[in-house]
């Protein structure tokens, strides 16, 4: 994994942003260590019942002007299965962010990068992808505000086969304002997509590329008053060289949380990723082809937090949890019990 290359890229992105951006800035940092049990099933890459331990850093620059803002982040994630070390996993992300504020509209542009690579007795596995997104915000229907983003993505995924994804996408919502803490979104996602690679079985019918399409309705619930609840829903009809009619994906997402108390608060996240896919012959012999979402991370987590003080706190975060890493040939699941200790600012 490339560290040193995004190391040095962070300190002179904080250099330049120190530079535009001088007043109203914050170094932001959070930390957090967290270890307990899991039980698993599926594919042999873990042991069904052991110890899980991960450590999370993430160190970021945010800046609120009167017109504009910026921000960038910087995390790394190790994370630890088994005593014996059946598996480890390295996760790493950047993200930077700028957007600016006119009359009647905003607009900005965002970028992130990450490399997640897994490795054990059994799995030697390595994402890489980088996403250009341009946002555009309109205002000028009251308590229906229109919010657009389209960009370019890639996704490189290198194991014993290599995949390369390359996708145009486009993403169009309207909102209706129902009160000061509420609004519904729906809007429609576009993407087209080509997926190349190569496969270690010589197939007669054996292709290195895929095209295609992804597109349909999507629906948003946004709620923040004396709780937090964003609720996302996406679904996507799926069209490729691969795959007859019917084929569909779902996207969901679930983001809920309530202060307790003054120093108790308690949060759930869901955030869950189905396919089905009607395969032709073409591509029962390509399955390397088929495509893989960037996202690939599903799970239900519950998480209950106590404040320590302003920088730390305790949490138990207790979930179900399954990785679909590669067309299922890579996959498990399970549940876990963790308790973790956090800092930041």
């Amino acid at each position: 994994m490339n560290i040193v290359y995004f190391g040095s890229s962070s300190i002179l992105v904080l250099i330049i942003s120190n530079f535009l951006f001088p007043l109203n800035a914050q170094i932001k940092f959070k930390a957090n260590v967290e270890s307990g049990y899991y039980n698993s099933a599926g594919s042999s890459i873990i042991e069904q019942n052991e110890l899980f331990t991960s450590l999370d850093g993430q160190i970021g620059y945010k800046y609120d002007g009167e017109n504009r803002n910026a921000n960038f982040n910087l995390r790394l994630r190790p994370e630890f299965y088994g005593f014996n070390n059946q598996m480890q996993t390295i996760k790493f992300r950047v993200d930077g962010a700028y957007t600016q504020n006119e009359d009647g509209f905003n607009w900005g542009v965002r970028l992130n990068r990450q490399r997640y690579s897994f490795g054990g007795n059994n799995i030697d596995l390595v994402f890489d992808s980088f996403n250009l997104i341009f946002d555009s915000d309109l205002f000028f229907i009251t308590d229906n505000p229109i919010s657009i983003n389209a960009g370019y993505g890639y996704q490189n995924i290198s194991n014993d086969t290599q995949q390369n994804l390359d996708n145009y996408f486009f993403d169009g919502r309207i909102y209706q304002i129902l009160s000061q803490f509420t609004k519904i979104g729906a809007g429609i996602y576009i993407e087209k997509f080509s997926v190349s690679g190569n496969s270690i079985f010589p197939y007669q019918d054996f292709q290195n590329k895929n095209n295609g399409w992804r597109f349909g309705p999507q629906l948003n619930f946004n709620y923040l008053k004396d709780a937090i609840i964003n609720l996302d829903y996406r679904f996507m009809f799926h069209s490729s060289e691969l795959t007859n009619n019917p084929s569909y994906e779902q996207w969901v997402r679930l983001v809920a949380g309530k202060l307790l108390s003054e120093k108790w608060s308690a949060f759930i996240l869901v955030d869950f990723y189905f396919r089905n896919f009607n395969l032709n012959q073409i591509g029962e012999n390509n399955l390397n082809l088929l495509y893989t979402p960037m996202d690939f991370e599903n799970r239900i987590y519950l998480k209950l937090g106590y404040e320590l003080n302003e920088i730390f706190g305790l949490y138990i975060r207790t979930g179900y949890f399954k990785e679909n890493l590669v067309n299922d040939k890579f996959s498990y699941s399970g549940w876990n019990v963790l308790l973790g200790i956090e800092a930041g600012n």
